[in-house]
């Protein structure tokens, strides 16, 4: 080689060491920014899935309660419309002149009907407490 081949040669090897330190520079650089990034996002996610966690267990506690509220007010109606059959039934169908709430069938659906209500009312106050 020439001393101007051998010298353009050793400005082409320090140039492409300066540039191949600088790529691996900036390349580390990135990747400890990403790094750095990515650990902030899990850490950012992991948080997020715990107060996820948290908001879904409360609305699947509000959800169980308003589904146990509403299948107790179905089953009160239910009974409620048993009174109604049987008030229709002593007064049309057996000609009774009256019906009290102390008739015994009667009587056995409203205090069935007053049990609910009160189950109702309990799984309400759950429901508030919860939020």
């Amino acid at each position: 080689m020439t001393e101007t081949a051998a010298s353009r040669h050793s400005v082409w090897l320090k140039r492409t060491a300066v540039h191949s330190i600088m790529i691996t520079e900036a390349t580390m650089d990135f990747f400890e920014r990403m790094k750095k990034v990515l650990g902030q996002g899990f850490d950012t996610t992991k948080e997020a899935l715990g107060t996820a966690a948290e908001k879904a267990k409360e609305l699947g506690e509000k959800g169980v309660l308003k589904v146990e509220i509403a299948k107790l007010e179905r089953e009160a109606g239910k009974k409620a419309a048993l009174v109604g059959n049987h008030v229709f039934k002593l007064l049309v169908e057996e000609g009774q002149n009256t019906v009290s709430k102390n008739t015994s069938e009667i009587k056995n659906l409203l205090l069935e009907i007053s049990d609910l209500k009160k189950r109702i009312e309990a799984k309400e106050e759950d429901l508030k407490k919860i939020g």
